[in-house]
């Protein structure tokens, strides 16, 4: 009888040794067969093989995405920057501003802290109302939106016009800078 004390005091060499062991006597012995019983692969992968024989919902899914216009991004962006503001979630407010973004030359933590005032609302009778964007690509990933924009909180009445230099960055549109001109639109 072979000796196994050895493999006590390093049962990871055990455990190795008896895999290597049972992969050398081929494990028909153990699963008292002569062949492995692999199942056959998922209707699925059969699909990703044969195209011919793909779903139209899965090839829906596998078609390359189709190219966004850059004017559909900004739209999309200032729907969103707007939504964000009128669920007053300051978080998802934040991501569409450049990291570099002050607001008005003061420094990035105090415009930070003053817009999660105006976005939160010093009351619940905060109100933001927008005109409809008007979008100018300009070179180099950049662009300017602007529109009307009418802000009202109890205390404060703004209306004027919003115009954003933005940025593509990493492939998102940010904004890198802020300009409101108070008056009539």
């Amino acid at each position: 009888m072979p000796d196994f004390s050895v493999l006590s005091c390093r049962p990871h060499l055990g455990l190795t040794l008896l895999v290597i062991g049972l992969s050398l006597a081929g494990c028909a012995s153990w699963r008292g067969s002569s062949r492995l019983d692999i199942p056959p692969p998922p209707a699925a992968l059969h699909d990703l093989e044969e195209p011919a024989r793909r779903s139209p919902l899965l090839a829906s899914r596998l078609v390359e995405p189709r190219h966004v216009s850059p004017e559909k991004e900004l739209l999309t962006l200032f729907e969103h920057w707007h939504e964000a503001w009128m669920m007053r979630n300051f978080d998802a407010y934040l991501t569409h501003y450049a990291a570099a973004f002050s607001g008005s030359g003061t420094p990035a933590l105090r415009w930070q802290t003053r817009r999660l005032r105006m976005v939160q609302g010093k009351t619940d009778q905060a109100v933001l109302r927008f005109g409809q964007p008007n979008i100018e690509l300009e070179s180099d990933g950049r662009a300017v939106v602007s529109f009307s924009q009418h802000f009202e909180d109890g205390e404060l009445s703004e209306i004027g016009t919003k115009q954003w230099q933005l940025r593509q960055i990493n492939g998102r549109w940010l904004i890198e800078q802020e300009i409101f001109e108070r008056g009539a639109p």
